[in-house]
Formats: C-alpha cells, sequence, structure tokens
C-alpha cells in the first residue's frame, strides 16, 4: 500500500467555528483475494457434507481516491453544529491472466466485492443543545448512498439518532436514546463472510444509566 494524504484546516475564531478538508490516495498492490472457490457433496460418508474448497492468491490490484470534509460551528453558548460529508472512489482489477471461465470467474467476484465493499457517498449532521443546566439533546442525522455489490444492492440510508440526557449532578447521567427513528428497519453493515449479506438494524429506544465514581 502507497499512501498519499493532505489536509486543510480553517478556524474562524470569532464566529466558534472550523472547516477542515482532507483529501486522499491509496494504491495497493498484490491484493490477496479469492480466485476460485469449488464445492464437491461428500454422500458416501456416514454425515454427507458439502467439502467447500478455496483458492487464494495476491490477484488484484487497485487504487482509491476521495475527500471528506468537517464543518463545526458554535451557534450559541446552547447550540452546536457538526456537518461533514466524504465521497471515494476505488477501482480493482486482476493481474492474473488465466483462460480458465471459472477462474476469471470468481477474480471478476472478488474485484466486485473490493469496488463495491463500501458506499460512495455519506454525509452527517449532529446538533448538541444545551436545553437547560442540566438537560442536554443530542441529535443526529446519517445517510449514505446505495451500491450494487457482489451479492445484491445495499439500499441508501437516511436515519436519525437521538439522546436526551439528564444530568442531577456531577457523576451521573441518565439518558433516553433513540436509534433509527425514521425507519422500524434497516439493512446495514452487512457482514464480511462468504455468505454474509446485511445486518438489519431496526428502531429502538431504552434508558441508560451511566454513574462514575
Amino acid at each position: 500500500l502507497d499512501a498519499f494524504e493532505v489536509g486543510y484546516r480553517k478556524v474562524f475564531e470569532d464566529a466558534q467555528a472550523s472547516f477542515d478538508l482532507n483529501a486522499f490516495c491509496y494504491r495497493y498492490t498484490d491484493i490477496f483475494a479469492r480466485k476460485g472457490v469449488s464445492g464437491t457433496p461428500e454422500l458416501s460418508v456416514a454425515r454427507p457434507f458439502l467439502n467447500v474448497q478455496g483458492t487464494y492468491d495476491n490477484a488484484l490490484d487497485g487504487e482509491a481516491l476521495g475527500f471528506e470534509t468537517v464543518f463545526s460551528w458554535k451557534v450559541n453558548e446552547q447550540l452546536e453544529i457538526a456537518a461533514s460529508y466524504s465521497r471515494l472512489s476505488d477501482s480493482f482489477e486482476p493481474i492474473i491472466d488465466s483462460n480458465d471461465p471459472f477462474v476469471q470467474s470468481s477474480l471478476q467476484f472478488s474485484v466486485d466485492e473490493f469496488e463495491h465493499s463500501t458506499p460512495d457517498e455519506m454525509a452527517s449532521l449532529i446538533l448538541s443543545s444545551d436545553l437547560t443546566k442540566y438537560w442536554n439533546l443530542n441529535t443526529g442525522f446519517r445517510y449514505t448512498g446505495s451500491y450494487e455489490f457482489a451479492k445484491g444492492l445495499q439500499p441508501s440510508i437516511f436515519q436519525m439518532d437521538s439522546r436526551l440526557s439528564f444530568l442531577p449532578r456531577d457523576g451521573l447521567q441518565i439518558s433516553i436514546v433513540g436509534r433509527n427513528l425514521l425507519d422500524p428497519k434497516t439493512q446495514e453493515a452487512r457482514l464480511k463472510d462468504f455468505f454474509g449479506h446485511w445486518t438489519e438494524i431496526r428502531r429502538e429506544v431504552y434508558l441508560e444509566v451511566k454513574a462514575e465514581f
């Protein structure tokens, strides 16, 4: 891996705000990837099973380009805002030549897995409000773009999380937390294994008590 990164930061002191911009370029060589998988039924034994054999090699090269921005602003003593946006573009290609259609198909599957394993764009907006001396409300909105990967379509996500906290004294915090409030269930964070697809995150609300001694 060859990694190149550059960043810029601007602080607006009078407005109590800051802006950050980071750009990156990653170049990958000899990536370890699958180039073939086969499955053979073993039926002549007491407990029949499927014998799965996988072949792996340093089979791919690739690169990833992108940037991320963050803007933070303390509007007043009661309200702070933080917004972020990131963009990613990547591409990979096999470095192994083969006339075997099965190997070619497996290599393309690996290329698709690397090229489409993350969303191309992500954004977030976080609002932090001190309602009173003892009450605080944090609300976050998050967005990730949809993308097609080797096993299906990961839908785009737009969700809201929120936390209402009460601090009756130092070292004690009581909070009501809500997650995925805009949709009763969300498919996201797909499992990184051969058979995995998605993890389903459901809407939830719970009480949290945090004490420090």
